[in-house]
């Protein structure tokens, strides 16, 4: 679905659900609500208590066009080492961070899974020799956390052993995806920065002159995609799956 499109079955659903009661919103207003409907969708539909999205075929599926695997993101290189402890940092991956789905610490010629552990249960975990890290037992241990580079980017912590080198971190995540963009006006970072100033601004940030910026995520669902949207701006929707789980909390399945 092309990102003009989006924008026409937009207008036509938020009409049916209100009898055309609805002003006709801008460009600018439409690729927002898009934009916060694909937040929603990733951070709802697409979540889980367990791995940030595999629980079932349909939730792989509904964001396996932001995942992101070894080799086309590259082994990443501890940025710093602290008794046992290496940080890696996602500022440094090919594409900005969404969540992780697995790591593997790459330890010599040994591909070593890393088992991520909440903040609360690390040190416990350390600390049980059934639980911590082995280099016997083919086991690292890893938690997130602030990067030390600076206060806005996160890092991975793997623990390992003494004796135990962890050379590269081999990762699989979701990446955040491009913001849509229809085109034909000039963004409020665009504006912000000729305000200010700026010398680039046409380079970082959208504006009239830039290109459109279509959904990247799976075709299949971008109806569903701008259906949360639709809900984001009404509070209603007339879609089975997307009913089904504002009601109960659940995915349909077809």
């Amino acid at each position: 679905m092309t990102i003009d499109k989006a924008h026409w079955i937009f207008k036509q659903k938020i009409n049916r659900l209100n009898s055309e009661h609805y002003r006709d919103l801008l460009p600018i207003q439409i690729d927002d609500l898009l934009n916060r409907g694909t937040f929603w969708y990733m951070e709802h539909l697409g979540q889980t208590h367990k791995l940030p999205f595999e629980t079932t075929q349909a939730r792989m599926d509904m964001l396996s066009t932001l995942v992101v695997k070894f080799p086309e993101q590259s082994e990443l290189a501890p940025a710093a080492t602290s008794d046992n402890q290496y940080e890696f940092r996602f500022g440094d991956l090919k594409y900005p961070y969404a969540h992780l789905v697995r790591a593997y610490g790459k330890c010599g010629e040994l591909v070593v899974p890393v088992s991520i552990v909440k903040h609360d249960e690390l040190s416990k975990v350390l600390g049980d020799a059934f639980q911590k890290p082995s280099k016997k037992w083919g086991k690292l241990v890893g938690s997130l956390g602030k990067s030390t580079e600076n206060d806005t980017t996160s890092a991975l912590y793997v623990h390992s052993e003494e004796g135990f080198v962890i050379d590269k971190l081999r990762i699989e995540y979701i990446r955040k995806p491009e913001r849509v963009f229809v085109g034909g006006y000039d963004s409020v970072e665009y504006l912000a920065c000729v305000k200010a100033g700026g010398s680039d601004c046409s380079n970082q940030y959208l504006s009239s002159s830039s290109d459109k910026q279509q959904c990247e995520l799976p075709e299949l669902y971008h109806e569903l995609w701008v259906d949360v949207a639709v809900y984001l701006y009404t509070g209603r929707t007339e879609n089975p799956q997307l009913l089904a789980f504002t009601e109960k909390k659940i995915i349909t399945q077809t």
